[in-house]
């Protein structure tokens, strides 16, 4: 049998090619000196094409010359692992094809550039805009500059070279991302008509993948998701772009998507995905604050969810007549449908729960407004969603969760379980000191952090509190880990000081080779 370090150069090379985890290659470069050997130019290779950003200009210059090398060398393109984009539209503007300074390609890079395009579904005369966009000399403003016609052409490129790497990166396995469109609500003066709206280019190809992934060769790897704007106009407490729900057409079908992460989540016309078909199972949402019908369509969308996170921390929110108020019933309902597969919960929303309020010791409301008396919905947007309002049941019902974080009212509210929250009749209400928690919490569970919670605030929370201590170790022997009930563990985020440059900058990390 022939021996690894007996192996041609070239069969090595096809091995390592397959190894996509940089830790299992250095694993495998440990296995004799010729790997070794072989591999110490490969994993450069990899150091350098891992990560890819887009942001300034000096990363639209190393991202170009990154696309021409996988264009000449295409199994470089098998080396990247993860795509940043930070080049929010700020406006809608049709391209206008600038031929001024335009970059000089030899022949053979040029048929090779306009092949990807093709290939990257750019056809005609989007595909010569693509071109055109690529070859520009990449000296544009700062990506945080007001929407203005001038400032678009950075977008379109940046667009452009980001889905032409996309599409000539099949492994690729991340990806954050700044909006891809921009939220159009009817622009003084527009030409244009919500269904002319010019599509920007990645908006195009993550639409056109999603639509269809199987037939793509890019993207089938995907597997997490980071959608995030830095881009304001009056400083980072006035916040002029945010992330809405239409992101998630982009990705939710992707074969190998599981996980999608919100910042600045914000609600919008532009619909949800339909019940059950969204391949997203874990999600987080982070700086945000929206209607607890919106998490409800959002989290029905999936097809099986194993993960949520919520937050709202007030960081984005000088004026409290922008925020929604937090129903834990309506939401209680709507993760009811995956109680078997739910394994993490961590939710950060007591601030926003307007029917109760910790600060008043003796203020106790023991039923809670029925969400769908609250707004007016089409017909068409509760298709799918009948059966939801049916549903009962409580935290003892998640068989699979075992990590629970959550702030100390909610938790007692979905301790409690929904056939408090469904009645009208306060005889058939169980108050909060009769709630057996070591019985309203599931046997799976591990770990435990409640959030909000002080010792005497509520005698009735103390009450059950100090039960369940007593009674954990015997009916939860699972559960080794609580927090927040000898310490406290707060609710709120408490805003940092005002500091725009590091709220606008993200955290330094450059091409992966510095």
């Amino acid at each position: 049998m022939t021996r690894l370090p007996q192996l041609p150069a070239e069969i090595l090379l096809h091995i390592v090619n397959e190894v996509r985890s940089n830790k299992d290659l250095a694993a495998f470069s440990r296995s004799c000196r010729t790997v070794y050997i072989l591999l110490t130019q490969e994993m450069l290779l990899r150091r350098e094409y891992r990560w890819i950003r887009l942001k300034s200009n000096s990363d639209f210059e190393r991202g170009f010359d990154l696309l021409l090398a996988i264009l000449r060398r295409p199994q470089l393109g098998h080396l990247v692992r993860h795509l940043e984009l930070d080049r929010p539209p700020a406006s809608y503007c049709d391209y206008r094809v600038q031929n001024k300074d335009l970059r000089h390609l030899e022949d053979g890079d040029l048929e090779k550039l306009r092949a990807a395009i093709e290939k990257a579904g750019f056809a005609g005369k989007s595909g010569e805009n693509i071109l055109n966009m690529v070859l520009q000399p990449y000296k544009f403003e700062s990506s945080y500059m007001p929407a203005s016609r001038e400032n678009l052409p950075a977008v379109w490129v940046a667009q452009a070279l980001a889905a032409l790497l996309i599409s000539v990166s099949p492994y690729m396995e991340s990806m954050t991302t700044s909006m891809a469109y921009y939220k159009f609500a009817g622009l003084p003066g527009s030409s244009f008509t919500m269904g002319e709206l010019p599509q920007f280019p990645l908006e195009r190809l993550l639409m056109d993948t999603n639509y269809n992934p199987q037939e793509k060769p890019w993207l089938q790897y995907l597997q997490s998701v980071e959608l995030n704007d830095t881009f304001t106009n009056w400083g980072p407490r006035w916040p002029h772009e945010t992330i809405d729900f239409g992101m998630l057409r982009y990705f939710c079908k992707l074969l190998s998507i599981e996980r999608v992460k919100f910042d600045r989540l914000y609600e919008n016309g532009f619909g949800f995905t339909p019940p059950s078909s969204s391949n997203i199972s874990r999600i987080w949402i982070e700086h945000s604050n929206v209607h607890t019908m919106c998490l409800m369509y959002l989290i029905n969308s999936c097809k099986t969810l194993k993960e949520f996170h919520y937050s709202t921390d007030h960081l984005l929110k000088p004026n409290r007549a922008w925020t929604s108020s937090f129903n834990p019933r309506t939401f209680l309902k709507a993760i009811l449908g995956h109680k078997t597969t739910l394994e993490v919960l961590d939710i950060n929303t007591d601030s926003d729960c307007t029917y109760i309020d910790m600060q008043e010791i003796p203020f106790d409301i023991e039923t809670i407004p029925h969400e769908e008396d609250e707004r007016d919905w089409d017909d068409e947007e509760v298709v799918g969603l009948e059966e939801l309002w049916g549903r009962s049941g409580s935290l003892s019902d998640f068989s699979s969760l075992t990590h629970l974080s959550i702030g100390v009212s909610v938790f007692f509210y979905l301790a409690r379980g929904s056939q408090s929250m469904d009645t009208d009749d306060p005889t058939k209400i169980i108050p909060f000191d009769q709630v057996v928690l070591a019985d309203a919490l599931p046997p799976s569970l591990e770990s435990l952090c409640l959030r909000g919670y002080r010792e005497g605030v509520r005698l009735d929370f103390d009450e059950s509190i100090t039960r369940f201590l007593a009674e954990k170790d015997a009916k939860l022997p699972n559960l080794q880990k609580v927090t927040g009930i000898k310490e406290f563990v707060a609710s709120v985020v408490v805003d940092p000081p005002y500091n725009e440059e590091l709220l606008l900058e993200s955290d330094e990390e450059d091409w992966t080779e510095d």
